[in-house]
């Protein structure tokens, strides 16, 4: 379940300018993981971590201005999936990708705005539990992000697309069974990216700014409220 008792200040993200948060281990992901964000950027052509480990670990990135998944370092699992998008037009994007290593065909997976973008068949498994897990640029330093991040979750599991959706319009996980990691972004001060899963993978700011401007969400139905539509014409 979900971990109370941490700041909770209202909706924030960070804003990165050539730094980022550095988190450590975060458990064991090797052969299923789902890993998402939601990014805001106007970045060039070249490599730029959203979350990575280090070699061997995940790297869900934006490369050619799309996202990209893989290993870090294309080894085991090359990195060479890519979505569709441009997603540097300094609007807010979710971006997600899935791993199963028994998964079949087209077991990794990414996916933009909740749309399947980009899929292959590999095998192989992550490094999972080893290395160190660095948000906005790969582990101690570069191809750093320049914009902002927010809502990062991972789980040791494949998600489906309708989790994806489900999870990219909600404020808190839609599923808690194998959740690693739910940095909120929600502090909005202090220098700690609090995890809200229960796990503790809390992680360090290095520069990155609290920033109010975030990602819109649908506004949730009020339990037990009037939530019928109502249509005229």
């Amino acid at each position: 379940g979900s971990c109370s008792g941490y700041p909770d200040n209202g909706e924030y993200s960070l804003s990165f300018d050539s730094d980022n948060v550095s988190v450590g281990e975060i458990g064991d992901y090797s052969s299923k993981v789902t890993v998402m964000a939601w990014v805001k950027t106007t970045d060039d052509i070249s490599y730029h971590a959203i979350v990575s480990g280090s070699c061997g670990n995940i790297m869900l990135t934006m490369h050619d201005y799309r996202l990209l998944f893989g290993s870090q370092c294309s080894e085991p699992i090359q990195h060479n999936t890519y979505g569709t998008t441009e997603l540097n037009d300094d609007e807010w994007h979710h971006v997600a990708a899935t791993y199963d290593e028994n998964g079949g065909e087209n077991n990794l997976r990414v996916y933009v705005d909740g749309v399947l973008e980009g899929q292959s068949t590999k095998t192989g498994q992550f490094a999972g539990a080893t290395g160190n897990f660095t948000i906005s640029s790969v582990p101690g330093g570069g191809e750093y992000i320049d914009g902002n991040i927010d809502m990062v979750r991972i789980w040791n599991s494949a998600l489906t697309q309708e989790q994806i959706q489900e999870n990219m319009n909600s404020s808190v996980p839609s599923v808690e069974s194998d959740l690693l990691a739910d940095w909120r972004f929600n502090a909005g001060e202090g220098d700690i990216l609090y995890d809200h899963s229960g796990n503790a993978n809390h992680g360090t700011i290095n520069g990155a700014a609290w920033d109010s401007d975030v990602p819109e969400l649908p506004i949730p139905p009020v339990p037990g409220g009037n939530n019928s539509l109502s249509f005229d014409g």
